[in-house]
């Protein structure tokens, strides 16, 4: 395993004090092309590993460097120096060694050449172009990204996983409506996953929604058809309510609920180590968990928890760094893919099953407010009225409130046309969801 090797040789001779060592890379490598209307545009790559180091004794210490040359005797003294000003009372558990290894044990990844992700980019416009003449805007990026983490540490462990997938970003404007531009990204296992069709259908969605006349309604309490972007919106943050930690510290409205119903009957919640429709997976987490994949909900009952099996629960390779915004050692739980799954109904025919109420089919801010602890939310969002499960006129600068947990019990159908949605800016993990009926929700105008 070249890429930690060195603290490999330091681990047989381990600092006075340090009882356990480890050492983990977390690679992320990115070669990009970008198309504007046809014409070639800008291209970038860039290929960055961060290595944490962990060191135990009394207390658990930790570390980052990008510095894979580093003498690993004193990173790991380094470390363990750190851990003197830990909060914890007992070092962190580190995982044995009887773990097998995954796959890329020694050999990186290379990205594609940079012809093929032209020759990719190129056919997607071309399809969209094809799909959408009316365009007067179409920008599209198409991106080979590598990701890959090895684990050893001085329990024996030993472990490696490194994944390549496909990613278009989208960005169009209809010259029949100035101002209101079109923005999603896909990702696949590979180039040929990425579809210019699919966008363009995607596109011709978008354009029918945003050229419905106004409509109005009053505040109240309405039966909503949700979109699955904005389900997806939802679980984007929302899944905290569902980990282990914020469980047996009583963070979370579903506490002390495992076995229980806590949603709709046709609500199956699930954390997987990958998805159709997603180029994501994670065979390990970062502390060297296999990833498995957790039925959270399932027919309508609280099964599961994502876990990183610090405490109590069993860990489900949920360990990582990067769950929100920031970025550092600290190791916490973290999703996979983690999404509502799809039922056999068309999104149409949910709309039908409603007859009279609210179509809500984006919401406006990826960080909107969910309080972890309560449930409770605040999301604005642009709506279509519906009668007679007819599409009836704009809805602008709506305002949904309640909270996650009564949303959950009040879905009575679910669509089978996925959303799936990356984390923006760390792209650490996938989120995704179809669209839900739901029996009622508080609409503010």
């Amino acid at each position: 395993m070249k890429l930690i090797e060195e603290y490999e040789k330091a681990f047989s001779h381990l600092p006075e004090g340090v009882e356990a060592a480890e050492a983990e890379a977390e690679r992320s490598a990115q070669l990009s092309v970008s198309l504007e209307n046809g014409s070639h545009g800008s291209a970038g790559a860039s290929d960055v590993t961060d290595l944490y180091v962990r060191a135990s004794g009394e207390k658990t210490g930790s570390t980052v460097t990008q510095d894979l040359e580093a003498d690993g005797a004193k990173v790991i003294l380094e470390a363990f120096e750190n851990g003197k000003y830990s909060q914890s009372p007992a070092p962190e558990k580190m995982l044995r060694g009887e773990i097998q290894q995954s796959g890329a044990e020694d050999e990186l990844m290379n990205c594609l050449p940079p012809a093929q992700l032209w020759q990719a980019a190129e056919r997607i416009d071309r399809e969209l172009s094809l799909g959408c003449p009316e365009l007067s805007i179409r920008q599209l990026t198409v991106s080979d990204r590598i990701t890959g983490i090895r684990v050893a540490n001085s329990l024996g462990l030993r472990r490696a996983d490194e994944y390549r997938r496909a990613c278009l970003e989208v960005f169009a404007m209809d010259q029949r409506y100035p101002g209101c531009y079109y923005t999603r990204s896909y990702t696949a296992p590979d180039l040929s996953g990425l579809s210019g069709p699919k966008a363009a259908g995607d596109v011709q969605e978008w354009t029918r929604l945003v050229s419905e006349p106004p409509a109005s309604v009053t505040s109240g309490h309405y039966p909503c058809v949700l979109d699955g972007r904005v389900m997806a919106n939802i679980l984007l943050t929302s899944w905290q309510m569902f980990t282990a930690g914020n469980y047996l510290a009583k963070k979370t409205p579903f506490a002390g609920l495992i076995s229980q119903k806590t949603s709709g009957s046709c609500v199956c919640l699930t954390d997987k180590v990958s998805r159709s429709g997603s180029g994501y997976r994670f065979a390990l987490d970062c502390e060297g968990n296999t990833g498995v994949d957790v039925p959270v909900i399932t027919d309508g009952v609280l099964t599961g928890l994502l876990s990183d099996g610090r405490g109590s629960v069993p860990g489900s390779g949920n360990a990582g760094r990067k769950p929100l915004l920031g970025k550092n050692g600290d190791v916490t739980e973290t999703p996979k893919n983690f999404g509502l799954e799809p039922g056999s109904l068309s999104t149409q025919e949910l709309l039908r099953m409603m007859g009279d109420g609210i179509y809500l089919w984006d919401s406006l801010d990826v960080f909107h407010t969910i309080n972890i602890a309560s449930g409770e939310y605040s999301i604005p969002c642009e709506g279509i009225l519906i009668k007679d499960g007819r599409m009836a006129g704009a809805l602008h600068k709506l305002t949904i409130t309640g909270t996650v947990q009564d949303l959950l019990q009040n879905i009575t159908a679910v669509g089978r046309e996925e959303f799936f949605c990356e984390m923006p800016i760390l792209y650490s993990y996938n989120v995704s969801s179809p669209a839900v009926l739901v029996k009622e929700i508080a609409v503010s105008c």
